[in-house]
């Protein structure tokens, strides 16, 4: 049975710091230590109107179109990846 997001316990303590690692150091300017497989997406937030940082995984790059395919797991309430899950290839969102 699957739980909703608004039922888990949030995540805490040193989990939570090493979750957030890569968040740093791209912060840092640190980033290219992941190599190419990361990529820093910013956002405002649709309801709070915060600015969001997160670190997603690249599937794929197109240097020619300055793209990224990104790897996501879509969830309830992550509207950018609903956005985006009918791009057909080619397609760019830019946020």
């Amino acid at each position: 049975m699957q739980t909703k997001i608004a039922e888990r316990l949030p995540v805490r303590g040193p989990l939570r710091m090493l979750l957030r690692l890569p968040i740093w150091l791209y912060r840092l300017q640190l980033g290219w230590l992941q190599g190419e497989r990361g990529l820093m997406l910013t956002h405002i937030g649709r309801s709070s109107g915060r600015v969001r940082q997160t670190v997603l995984e690249v599937g794929g790059r197109r240097p020619i179109w300055r793209a990224s395919r990104t790897v996501a797991c879509p969830r309830h309430g992550a509207g950018w990846t609903a956005a985006s899950s009918g791009m057909s290839e080619g397609d760019t969102h830019k946020v």
